[in-house]
């Protein structure tokens, strides 16, 4: 029996810190793995770290607030015709242990997507009250969108898995709906798998709080604006 190609997709942007250690505790756990890290226009070392590993390192020409990085890794994943792609965070919020449970359910049939979700048991909170209401508004939004159809409780989480087949029909929605802003993509691609007939389930994940660096796509412009676009997407 041939053994299952997973490729492994880390977005960095100034994770100079923490994503050398990142990549090889992926490696020694699981050294079949590819790892893939695409940096999202880095002004420090980050893509000098990240080369020192085993992994495969691409660097974007613009920040799109992660959006380039989930297309790109998409299409690696499709054209590479690997059997499973699992996201995590370079910023060493999540403990690199959570992605086989990930991959499990996947290979288990429980889903097409897993999502690893700070709510379905209570984790310590380690983000603001804003964010935090933020997101658990906005999920309870989606699953009114998609009439049932997802039961998601952490739509902005930075761990998740796919199965060919959502790698395939995303691929797809991602090459033709590149428009999407980069701060509702997640809820954009949660709300068409949905739509399309993907199952998607939440498992445990455990977040720590961030040592290093600043969020990515979190600030005054986009905590504004983000409402706004957010309603756009559940009206279209």
């Amino acid at each position: 029996m041939s053994q299952d190609k997973v490729l492994v997709f880390i977005p960095v942007k100034n994770e100079e810190k923490t994503i050398k250690k990142i990549i090889n505790d992926i490696a020694d756990v699981h050294p079949s793995w590819d790892i893939l890290v695409i940096d999202d226009e880095s002004t420090d070392d980050t893509i000098k770290e990240a080369s020192k590993t085993k992994a495969r390192v691409v660097s974007l020409v613009m920040n799109t607030l992660g959006r380039s990085s989930v297309i790109t890794s998409f299409m690696i994943a499709y054209t590479g015709k690997y059997d499973y792609m699992v996201k995590i965070d370079g910023d060493g919020q999540q403990e690199v242990s959570v992605l086989w449970p990930l991959i499990q359910a996947l290979k288990n049939n429980q889903a097409d997507i897993v999502i690893g979700s700070r709510y379905v048991k209570k984790t310590p909170e380690t983000d603001s009250f804003i964010k935090v209401i933020g997101r658990v508004t906005s999920s309870a939004l989606i699953n009114f969108k998609t009439r049932g159809k997802s039961k998601i409780t952490d739509c902005t989480s930075g761990v998740k898995a796919w199965n060919a087949k959502s790698i395939r029909l995303l691929s797809s929605m991602y090459f033709n709906d590149g428009m999407c802003h980069g701060t509702v993509y997640l809820q954009r691609e949660i709300i068409f798998a949905a739509r399309n007939g993907l199952r998607i389930i939440e498992i445990p994940a455990f977040y720590k709080k961030r040592e290093h660096g600043k969020s990515k796509s979190f600030n005054l412009i986009n905590m504004l604006s983000y409402p706004f676009r957010f309603l756009f997407l559940l009206i279209s």
